[in-house]
């Protein structure tokens, strides 16, 4: 048996894919890429596995990257 082979492959839940993905809107809004954050966070909030918290946070992320990109109406 290798080492690879008996280490166990941790569970992957809903919970932990959702934080993963704002890790990387997060990433995008570091670095300026407000158009695709914004997809991201718009995708991200059709989910019906988001949680409460992620939530709020999908939509802060969303208005800071509609603000960014001058879409005030949304943003506000």
């Amino acid at each position: 048996m290798s080492l690879v082979e008996s280490k166990a492959q941790p569970e992957t839940t809903p919970d932990a894919k959702n934080h993963l993905r704002l890790e990387r809107i997060n990433c995008y809004v570091l670095l300026a890429r407000y158009a695709i954050a914004k997809e991201e966070c718009e995708d991200m909030l059709h989910l019906d596995s988001l949680s409460p918290t992620h939530k709020v946070i999908t939509l802060q992320y969303l208005a800071t990257s509609c603000y960014r990109l001058g879409k005030y109406t949304v943003a506000g």
